[in-house]
């Protein structure tokens, strides 16, 4: 926990007004340190993935 709230104190100083955490994860324990960290659950995530190249 002590990195997420080291992320957030430097975001803070950073004049960041909203720092963002994603996760996959859907285990109640990961998601309680998350918001025992500060974070609260959002609504939408959104990500673009570049496809592998094939080696063939």
């Amino acid at each position: 926990m002590a990195i997420l709230k080291a992320a957030l104190d430097r975001a803070w100083a950073g004049d960041c007004d909203k720092p963002m955490l994603m996760t996959g994860s859907k285990k109640p324990s990961t998601l309680a340190l998350f918001e025992a960290a500060g974070f609260e659950p959002s609504k939408a995530g959104f990500q673009a993935r570049r496809l592998p190249v094939s080696a063939g």
